[in-house]
């Protein structure tokens, strides 16, 4: 038999039939769900095939129309049944319902859902002749049944009962748990839709016998009017309603009311029953669709994950596993797919193969036989039979290095082609020369598509990992370090803050911090300054400890390295830099004292199992640091050494990803906002780019991670030469074996100025270059998937230099025709991995995101990407001269001088110590200068004829330094601000409105505490609740008030302080404030709990609030005047709420005249005032007069 859900409607819908069982005395819920399990044909109540999709949006399109109608037809006077209250108080609670269905509940889900047939017993006899054909999802079918017999009265209880009974006769699958909250909100969405048009035929029923009555009441009905409203007279709403105008009436009225009566009589009812059965209706509709409002709310508040870890079989097989419960949440969901994968295409269930996973096996533990290396014996254990897309995914991961290079070799060849088809008809060009120069910049659409082919069709697996989020175990202890620079004490007192916040950040069990320093280099072992510099920086540690020894323990430390001459240098310096730290921060956790730090106090003590490095401008956010040592703690990411020391399994350093900054004011500017938002794939910048972890199982290392100190150290100890690499962080990752952790997030600056960025572009070509010898040599330990990844490095460093020689051979060598058309191609490889971007977006991925929507967001990426197109195109030059700069000078630093393979400056250096000037920017750009102009020169005389195509690029590249200079200018966005005067009078008004409701509610009444809401129509209602955010954002507005004239500076103070003495009184917990109070009695409103949000709204809110108090405390009275122009506000309300009053009574012309005199009169001694100030108080006193 066919066991997939029914995909045609074969019935029609009956609205008169709600989910619901009057008559239900069946005995517990939990028995409903063991008969449900125990019945081989589902009789779910009033139920109607459908498509889910297509029911889905059917029912969320019928409950808008009818919400509308009822909103649209509903006066004041009218009646309004609670049902239909219960619908228009709630619309937006339904309408959000409605969408999370549509994104929860896809139809290819559902199809795949366990599925018996409908028993065509079903009342009403819905389902007529085929029946045979019906099935239904066993889970619809017990949560269709739940709803029914439960009135839609949702009790979590009542679920997990329901649930449970069905599971003791009869195992559900995991997918078929997670479908129930789905599958529970869409039930009671239908459920509503039928109640609603119930409540819509209801009411256009009592509509049109309101209209009868008021019609006969003027004059009697005739025969055929009668004759023509007889069907009218079965609908019981239309009846009862009659009834109810004309029971009591004499005369026509009562000829009516007779007619109606004998036509219930004909139908077998009385007007008594009528009436009662018609009031039974509204009652129970009422209560239906008033615990469907409820049980639509405390869906989205109930934790289905909890929920569902506690009723399905599979979690508790696998908890058996000590091991399971101390896994994160995503980590136990990735054991769970694994289970249903394996079940789904094998002979066993998913509790066999949960039982084979726990079952003890001394070759592998649990996490290996789900995720690791023990993932193929299991599957062989089950008979696993894997799709036809899983063997080519293996085949192809098989393919290693191969796999990546293979296909961009191919697409490369083929953009080629396709560059040499556009040119190739033309006379007397380079051809050879041309398609030579164009094979780097055809290689960017390459690896371009090769990344979006492989974010398509590679699956992403996170890591897993075991949750610390409590406490990071002993076991498990971490040092958090920032290798620095001493430079100033000003960049002290930022290193030791951020220290700080990454402590703040992540405090919670065994980690502890540290700075890494060095001095500067110098010409001599000691500079004057060393010393009070070096004092500077222990006195703030040792502040730092002592703010923070509550928390118990040494936490925070100071670590600082002697200079030691470097004769490949010049110059005394920490020795090997960054790596030099690290390498000897590790020696001095397992005890090897013979490093070069300094006795600077105290030093870690203890067993050191991982350390994070960061940069000094990396932000972490909170609880980064217990994620990442769960994750390199979890036994599929432990690394495994073999003999040789070299990780052969496992990862001896996790690389989170890395997102720029969201910057304002000094520290952004037009070049950060569009080359920090469009990240390419460049591996240094912001690690997007997955392929190589997708592919291969390892990402790339950019120096800011976690690494597992035994086997980073067993992995390169003596693998990099000294005085030989600058850019060592790659190269330790493949070596340690890294792996990138998208699901981590670190924060980073990206540069602000445009030749801070260069100079970092220009250090990291340098250290890639450096990496020859280990790219091609022998023994060096590196794989092919590590030698490709650097090649590639090297051919991003080559691409601008071959785009700008093969634009000026094009130019030199072919016609005008040919040479658009040469440069065009050219562009389209700039740009075409922001183009695959961008097109992968085109389509939104939330399907309830609007049109309209979406397209200004594709209009606004569409216009980015060609301003950051333009700019990439201006910096070509420049950015070939400074990667051509930075390769020769490796080369010959490599091969011939071995000097100055360290010359190393921090981009804070680098931003401190320059010039921004545009004289200083057309200094460091002079190469893109002379390029440009040196190529119109030379084009105008060799082939004029292609100026066309020559002087719009190179004349880009002969302004790129002013364009550098002005995008690079920071954006203070403060004193930008501009607010015309009739903007600023507006929202001074509407500011003056607001400030009115917290005037009128905020009293002693209320315990000085702000209500939630104040409802105006139909009946004016104070809301009296309150919360944190309430109250915080009334405290501002005080402040505001003040400032805004509209309030005294004593009044605003005593409205401060009674607030604050109401908040002192109110019950909390552990000091922070519940989310609701009553503001009649203060007493807590229930459910009681403390909102995470309130709470950080009401602190941020109290810190302007002390700001505020602390101006005022400090400056004289009589130098804090309030603003004067708060009388013109209140003068501005008046005018406008005079003139929305209707001018159509003729009784109240003469008191609207005398109040437009004053009006005129309080503005005109308004205006004196304000004329002038010097006769303030007497001006004062005559508008206080008027007023």
């Amino acid at each position: 038999m066919d066991m997939t859900p029914l995909t045609e409607n074969v019935a029609a819908q009956d609205p008169r039939l709600p989910i619901r069982q009057d008559f239900w005395h069946g005995g517990t819920v939990r028995d409903v769900g063991a008969r449900i399990a125990s019945e081989t044909a589902a009789t779910p109540i009033a139920f109607v095939p459908f498509r889910l999709g297509a029911r889905i949006d059917g029912n969320r399109a019928a409950v808008r129309r009818i919400y509308l109608r009822l909103l649209a037809e509903t006066n004041p006077r009218g009646m309004v049944t609670p049902a239909a209250e219960w619908l228009l108080d709630n619309h937006h609670v339904v309408d959000e319902n409605f969408r999370h269905l549509r994104r929860d509940m896809a139809d290819r889900v559902y199809r795949k859902l366990p599925a018996i047939p409908v028993s065509a017993q079903v009342p009403g006899k819905i389902l007529g002749p085929a029946a045979s054909k019906v099935t239904i999802p066993r889970t619809l079918s017990l949560v269709w049944t739940f709803v029914a017999v439960t009135n839609s009265d949702l009790t979590l209880e009542g679920l997990t009962d329901c649930v449970d009974g069905f599971q003791s006769v009869r195992d559900l699958t995991i997918g078929e748990v997670w479908a129930i909250p789905a599958l529970l909100r869409f039930v009671l969405l239908e459920n509503l839709r039928r109640l609603a048009d119930r409540i819509e035929t209801s009411r256009a029923a009592r509509a049109r016998a309101n209209a009868f009555a008021d019609a006969i009441l003027q004059d009697s009905p005739d025969a055929a009017t009668l004759a023509r409203l007889a069907g009218e007279r079965a609908d019981e709403s239309f009846a009862a309603q009659l009834l109810y105008r004309l029971r009591e009436s004499d005369g026509p009225q009562g000829d009516v009311l007779r007619w109606l009566e004998q036509g219930l009589s004909e139908a077998g009812l009385t007007a008594e029953q009528v009436i009662s059965k018609e009031q039974t209706m509204q009652s129970t509709g009422n209560v239906t669709v008033g615990n469907i409002i409820r049980a639509l709310r405390k869906i989205d508040d109930v934790d289905w994950l909890e929920w569902f870890e506690r009723v399905n079989r599979v979690d508790a097989i696998l908890r058996r596993d000590q091991d399971y419960s101390s896994l994160d949440k995503s980590t136990r969901n990735q054991y769970r797919s694994q289970v249903e994968r394996i079940a789904r295409r094998s002979d066993s269930t998913e509790q066999d193969v949960a039982l084979l996973v726990v079952t003890p096996r001394p070759e592998t533990e649990p996490p290996l036989a789900l995720l690791g290396s023990g993932q193929a014996a299991l599957e062989a254990a089950c008979g696993y039979r894997p799709t036809l897309n899983e063997r080519i995914m293996r085949s192809y991961r098989r393919l290693g290095w191969l796999g990546i290079s293979a296909p961009f070799v191919a697409i490369t060849l083929a953009v080629l082609w396709s560059m040499y088809v556009l040119v190739a008809p033309a006379e007397s060009q380079p051809l050879l020369m041309l398609m030579l120069l164009a094979l780097l910049p055809a290689s960017d659409v390459g690896m371009s598509l090769v990344h979006v082919l492989a974010a398509r069709f590679l699956p992403t697996d996170r890591l897993p990992g075991y949750d610390y989020r409590t406490g990071i175990p002993d076991d498990m202890r971490t040092l958090v370090v920032i290798p620095c620079l001493l430079t100033s004490r000003d960049e002290i007192d930022v290193l030791v803050r951020n220290l700080e916040l990454h402590y703040l950040s992540n405090s919670t069990g065994a980690v502890s911090f540290a700075l890494l320093s060095d001095w500067v280099d110098c010409a001599k072992e000691h500079k004057a300054d060393d010393d009070a510099m070096l004092d500077h920086a222990r006195d703030e540690i040792e502040a730092l400890q002592a703010r923070y020894l509550h928390d118990g323990g040494r936490r925070f430390f100071l670590l600082h390295r002697r200079r030691i001459y470097n004769p490949s240098e010049g110059v005394w310096m920490g020795w090997e830099r960054k790596r030099g730290k690290l390498v000897e921060l590790n020696n001095l956790l397992r005890n090897d004292e013979d490093t070069s730090y300094m006795d600077t106090g105290a030093r870690p003590e203890g067993f050191f199992r991982y350390v994070v490095t960061l940069d000094a401008d990396t932000r972490l956010t909170r609880g980064v640091v217990p994620e990442l040592v769960g994750k390199i703690a979890h036994p599929v990411n432990r690394a495994v050494l073999n003999a040789h020391g070299r990780v052969v399994r496992g990862y001896g350093i996790l690389q989170p990803r890395v997102t720029p900054s969201l910057t304002t004011g000094a520290d952004a500017s037009i070049f950060q906002r569009s080359f920090s938002s469009s990240l390419g794939l460049d591996p240094y910048v912001f690690t997007v780019s997955d392929l190589y972890q997708d592919h291969a199982g390892e990402g790339s290392f950019t120096g800011k991670g976690i690494y597992d100190i035994d086997a980073f150290r067993s992995a390169t100890d003596g693998a990099i030469d000294e005085n030989a690499v600058l850019s060592h962080d790659m190269l330790e990752g493949s070596l340690a074996r890294a792996a990138l952790v998208t699901d981590v997030q670190f924060v980073e600056d990206f540069p602000v100025q445009y030749h801070v960025d260069t100079a970092r572009q220009h250090r990291w070509a340098r250290g890639d270059w450096q990496l020859l010898p280990y790219i091609f040599g022998r023994g060096t330990g590196l794989n092919g998937i590590a030698r490709l990844k650097m090649i590639d490095n090297l051919r991003r460093s080559l691409v601008p230099i071959f785009w700008v020689l093969a634009s000026i051979v094009g130019w030199l060598g072919l016609s005008v025709w040919h040479s658009l058309l040469w440069q065009a191609a050219l562009v389209s490889t700039l740009i075409a991995g922001p183009m695959l971007a961008f097109g992968g977006g085109l389509r939104p991925r939330d399907p309830s995101v609007r049109l309209v929507s979406h397209l200004l967001v594709l209009t606004r990426e569409a216009r980015n990407l060609a301003v950051l197109t333009l700019f990439r195109i201006a910096f070509l030059a420049d950015h070939a001269w400074v990667m051509a700069d930075a390769i020769l000078r490796t080369v010959y630093r490599v091969t011939i001088s071995h000097k100055l393979l360290l010359e190393w400056r921090t981009a804070g250096q680098v931003a401190a110590g320059g010039n921004a000037s545009v004289l200083a920017y057309f200094r460091r750009m002079w190469g893109s200068v002379a390029v440009g102009a040196c190529t119109i020169l030379v084009t105008s005389g060799m082939n004029p004829d292609a100026l066309t195509a020559c002087l719009p690029i190179a004349g880009l590249w002969i302004v790129a330094p002013l364009v550098a200079w002005a995008i690079s200018q920071t954006e203070e966005s403060v004193d930008h601000l501009e607010v015309s005067r009739p903007d600023a009078a507006i929202l001074r008004r509407s500011a003056r409105l607001t400030w009115r409701f917290f005037e009128e509610f905020v009293t002693e009444a209320s315990h000085h505490l702000p209500p939630d809401n104040f409802q105006d129509l139909p009946l004016r209602m104070i809301a009296e609740r309150t919360s944190p955010t309430n109250i915080g954002l009334y405290l501002l507005s005080v402040v505001s008030a003040r400032d805004f004239g509209w309030i005294s500076l004593r009044a605003a103070s005593d409205r401060i302080d009674a607030t604050l003495t109401t908040l002192e009184a109110l019950p909390k917990f552990r000091g922070h404030l519940y989310n609701w109070y009553s503001t009649a009695d203060l007493s807590l409103l229930q459910p009681h709990y403390v909102s995470t949000v309130d709470s950080g709204n009401l602190a941020g809110h109290l810190v302007t609030v002390t700001a505020a108090l602390n101006e005022w405390a400090s400056i004289s009275a009589v130098h804090l005047p309030p603003d004067d122009r708060g009388i013109g506000d209140v003068l501005d309300v008046l005018r406008q709420q005079l003139a929305a009053i209707p001018n159509d009574r003729r009784q109240l012309r003469p008191l609207r005249r005398r109040v437009e005199e004053r009006l005129i009169g309080f503005a005109e001694s308004y205006a004196s005032y304000m004329k002038e100030p010097q006769f303030a108080p007497v001006r004062g006193m005559s508008l206080s007069v008027i007023s």
